[in-house]
Formats: C-alpha cells, structure tokens, sequence
C-alpha cells in the first residue's frame, strides 16, 4: 500500500471527536493564546523528588491475577477483500494482526494488535507500547514519533463494547484486567520476535490508555519478578476511577450514566457505588509497585475530562516522578498540532535516555532544565 504522510491529528481525528470534547472546545480552539500565555499561565516542569522512593514488591499473587493463561494462538495478518492489512509507512510497516487466547471464563476471544515495525534493521532494537485512547486516533500519531526513532510499537486494540449501557462495575472490571491480561500476552509475542530487543521495553498512554498503562507497568514482570517496561510515560491520567466518573466531562462517560440510568433506573450515586465496590483495576492501588525513575508525567492544567486533582494525586502516589502540566485542556493537549508535537520530542528524549540507560538509577528527565537538545520528530509533512 502506499506510504500515507504523517500529520498531525487536527484535520481528521477532530472532525471525529468533534461532539466529545464540547466543554473543551473554546480552549481548543484558542491554543495560539494559550501558547502565547504560557509563561504567564505556567507550562511547569517539575524535577523528579530528589528522595525518591523505591517501589514495593509486587505480590507474586497480585502478578498472577493478571498473567496471561498462555501464549497468543493463532497469530496471523488480519485480510481484507482478501489482502493482508500491511501499510507502508515509509519508514516502517505497520502491520495489523490477529490471535486468540482464552478469556477469565476459559473461552476462545479475538485478539487484535498494531506492530509498527521498522524496516532495514541492522540489529534488534527497542518496542514501546502504545496503549488505546477512547476518543480518537492518537495513539497511531504517537506511534510515529517512536519509529521516527527506529523502534518498534505495539498498539492493543481495545473492546468497541467497553461503555455499553448493559455493562455494569463487575463488567468493566473483567474488561479492563482483560486487557492487561492481554496486553502481557502481546508484549510476551513481542519479545520472541528476533528484530527487538527484549530488554529494552517501554509503554506510553494518553488518558484512559496512560491510566490502564499504570497497572500494566506495575504488574508486567519478567519470570525474574523484575519489572519488564523499565522507561514508561503517561498523559493525563488520575486515580480514583469511581469519584472521577461523576466528575468528568468526558462525552463517553457521560452518555454511558445516562443510558446507563434509563437503563437500570439507578441514579448515578448508586452507579458509582457499583463502581467502587467493583472496581480493583485502578491505579491508586497499584503505584506503588512502580519505579518513579522510570516516568515521566504530563497533565493539562485545564483538564475537565480528568481533572488536575486526580492527576497530582496519582503523581504523588507515584512517588513524583518528572512532571509537566500543561497551559491546555484535554483535547486541546493531543488534538491539536503544537502540543502534540512538543510532547513527541520530550517522549522521544525521555526514551532515549531511558533505553540507553537501562541499567542505571540515574532520572531519566534530569537534563530537561539543562536544556538538552530534543532531537527533531516527524513534521506535519511527513519525516
């Protein structure tokens, strides 16, 4: 297939999302201020906590409740009319594939995975982990900054279904240990592939995606009990899953209580209660399995869809790690060309030092107010 240009998501993922970030849109709309004020509104970096602490041990019991019953099944290219879903990218292929692997209740389900793999290699290199985005197609975006690097990245294609209306705190409790259960599972197939370099892992997520990617990374351990995706990053995220549901302004949340209450009658206090009793797949309980020196943070300081306050308290529970917050809102972050290219080349600073110093307990984000150099991602052109 023909190589299809890199740009930024404004023109067509917007468009998409269009009717999800309404409570967002005049700050999205207004970025060119936003940026022009940001030293007054405070685009602020914050220094890893020179004291930083060292994660708990994992519990080997609370690994198992997310290890995968087995390999991938089955692992093919998915087709369409016929022909593999293979694009090419230029510098990479991105290649859709498909498996099976039995689910909690020990039945056959479909697998779906993105690998973006670079081509001409001269030797294995690196793989990060791009975790899902409920509204639109940034994760595909962020990936072209990492094979801008020559790395690998692999995108798990989450459940369509996840916010129905029938689904209630039992079910997206299932959903969401599902994917971690799924993603360890594509991660394991990763690791077998001869071109990457299976000691050199990372995991980035946006939003919901950086939120399940804090489990992920605290339970995705080698065979060892050591930690497997050792330079990670995370964009807008919080804790406290249950009291943020009634807080957002996030349209997907929002639609689902109210289908959800003219479903079961249930007021949205009692749909949160079914939440918190339910819930156990949230970050809160597991930052503390996660090395700070391996983060790095970003919020918007105008975050309605997951406001600022549970952010600094994952941030805290997280030991704080290195931390930006942003003069932007939440769409406004990754849906619009400046800050979206900003926070590709601090990502693709934070991983290269991070892959390059994988056995040291240096902060990878520590040159930031030395004013490294950032090396150059993707223009909206192409490479």
């Amino acid at each position: 297939m023909s190589r299809q240009a890199w740009c930024p998501p404004d023109a067509e993922a917007a468009s998409e999302n269009d009717s999800l970030h309404k409570g967002e849109a005049s700050l999205g709309r207004h970025w060119l201020l936003l940026a022009l004020a940001g030293p007054w509104l405070g685009c602020a970096y914050h220094r890893p906590n020179p004291g930083t602490r060292p994660p708990s041990d994992l519990p080997p019991e609370l690994e198992q409740h997310y290890r995968p019953p087995g390999p991938l099944q089955g692992v093919r290219t998915e087709t369409q009319a016929g022909e593999p879903l293979v694009e090419d990218l230029g510098d990479c292929l991105r290649i859709l594939y498909r498996a099976t692997l039995p689910d909690l209740a020990g039945n056959d389900h479909v697998v779906r995975f993105e690998h973006y793999r670079p081509k001409e290699l001269d030797r294995p290199r690196p793989a990060v982990i791009v975790s899902e985005f409920l509204a639109s197609r940034v994760p595909e975006f962020m990936a072209r900054f990492f094979t801008d690097c020559g790395w690998h990245v692999l995108i798990l294609k989450w459940p369509t279904d996840m916010l129905a209306p029938d689904k209630a705190g039992a079910d997206l409790e299932r959903t969401f240990r599902q994917i971690i259960i799924d993603s360890r599972a594509c991660i394991d197939w990763l690791c077998e592939q001869p071109d990457v370099d299976a000691t050199r892992l990372g995991s980035f997520g946006v939003s919901f995606g950086g939120i399940v990617n804090v489990v992920l990374v605290a339970v995705d351990r080698r065979p060892d009990g050591s930690p497997r995706l050792h330079c990670n990053s995370m964009a807008m995220i919080g804790e406290d899953l249950p009291s943020m549901l009634l807080e957002t302004s996030e349209q997907r949340i929002l639609q689902y209580l109210e289908e959800r209450q003219a479903l079961t009658g249930k007021s949205p206090e009692q749909i949160q209660d079914s939440f918190r009793q339910s819930l156990q797949t949230d970050p809160q309980h597991f930052a503390r399995y996660v090395d700070p020196r391996t983060l790095l943070l970003f919020l918007a300081r105008f975050d309605s869809c997951v406001p600022l306050p549970y952010g600094l308290r994952i941030y805290e529970r997280l030991g704080k790690p290195a931390l930006y917050i942003a003069p932007t809102a939440h769409y406004s972050f990754v849906l619009t060309h400046y800050p979206l290219h900003w926070l590709g080349n601090k990502l693709q600073h934070h991983f290269r030092r991070g892959f390059a110093e994988t056995h040291t307990s240096s902060n990878l984000a520590s040159d930031e107010e030395r004013g490294a150099d950032m090396p150059r991602g993707p223009t909206p052109q192409g490479r």
